[in-house]
């Protein structure tokens, strides 16, 4: 069952809710948090401001039902905005655009539109868990200078200046990012050492950010434009690599089991996660492989095995190219 609230309900909630014992809003000069009305879900979000023109949200509920909320954004359709998905699933679709906004866990997504504050947010039941970071494009500009050539096309005509329906591109975060992330949620500080930590670590996702959705393939691969179909298509390729490592399907077999011909694959990759398939594979094998020699519960050979390496050799050659250290080594240390 989905339960559904519009803006005038989500604003009367809200108002009986603060009038209740138990507070709904606190507040210090840069940091706001809301705690949800029960019959949205159990919950909060958090509102930081780093410094003007950067903030930063998070937010963490347990939805007891499938949840539909009416969103109103007053004032906001200047921002960019990079949402980090750390656990559950929410959709969000802007009035008046066909593409839906998703955030998956381990997943981020880039957005800027200048033709609506308005929309809806569909959360899943269950737990989830979200981190949002806004940029204004003012701050943007001055973080990056005149470097527009490295930006998307898109986002360097909205620096200009000049209208745009909606920008929205999205993908799985590398391990650079799911980390950034991790340290974010996890952050050890309070006070001022609180606010600059947490302003690196955004300016450090905006980086990768950006540098993941920047256009980084060949000019006749850029022109190949990948549509909602597509795109949902090479996310499926990837969970199914990611679901056997052990042992991955060859291309081809990969192919036929998301309906894509080998070559859309290819250039898929290349657009979604800036990397080739095997290159992906390659990436996450590496990140097993360190998670597990980081027990010290597995053999150097097992975690060979369980990445998908028959050839220790090989193995441990590729180890020590991604992180300058041999396998048994890492181990020990």
């Amino acid at each position: 069952m989905q339960v559904s609230f519009s803006a005038p309900d989500i604003h009367e909630l809200f108002a009986e809710w603060r009038t209740s014992p138990k507070p709904a809003f606190t507040a210090a000069p840069d940091e706001q948090l809301i705690h949800f009305p029960e019959p949205i879900c159990d919950g909060w979000i958090r509102r930081l401001q780093l410094r003007p023109g950067i903030d930063m949200v998070m937010q963490n509920c347990h939805f007891h039902d499938a949840l539909s909320l009416a969103i109103q954004e007053t004032g906001n359709i200047s921002l960019l905005r990079f949402g980090f998905g750390i656990t559950g699933e929410t959709r969000g679709k802007i009035t008046g655009q066909n593409q839906d906004i998703r955030f998956r866990a381990k997943h981020f997504a880039v957005g800027f539109t200048t033709d609506a504050d308005t929309g809806t947010m569909e959360y899943a039941q269950g737990q989830q868990q979200l981190l949002s970071t806004y940029v204004d494009l003012d701050t943007l500009n001055t973080l990056i200078g005149q470097q527009l050539e490295y930006l998307p096309k898109e986002l360097g005509q909205a620096l200009a200046g000049q209208p745009l329906s909606l920008y929205l591109q999205s993908g799985r975060m590398p391990p650079a990012m799911e980390l950034v992330v991790q340290q974010v949620v996890h952050c050890p500080y309070q006070g001022l050492t609180k606010r600059l930590y947490l302003e690196g670590k955004v300016l450090e996702l905006l980086a990768l950010s950006l540098h993941q959705v920047a256009e980084v393939t060949p000019a006749a691969t850029r022109k190949k434009v990948l549509n909602a179909s597509d795109v949902e298509r090479i996310h499926h390729a990837s969970e199914i690599l990611l679901g056997n490592l052990e042992e991955p399907p060859s291309l081809t077999t990969l192919s036929h089991l998301v309906g894509l011909n080998d070559y859309k694959l290819k250039v898929g990759f290349r657009q979604v996660f800036g990397t080739t398939v095997f290159g992906y594979l390659y990436q996450h094998r590496m990140q097993q492989a360190q998670a597990l020699l980081k027990t010290g519960q597995c053999s150097v050979s097992d975690v060979a095995g369980l990445v998908g390496y028959t050839n220790l050799s090989a193995f441990s050659t590729a180890f020590k190219r991604k992180f300058g250290v041999s396998p048994n080594t890492y181990k020990k240390h």
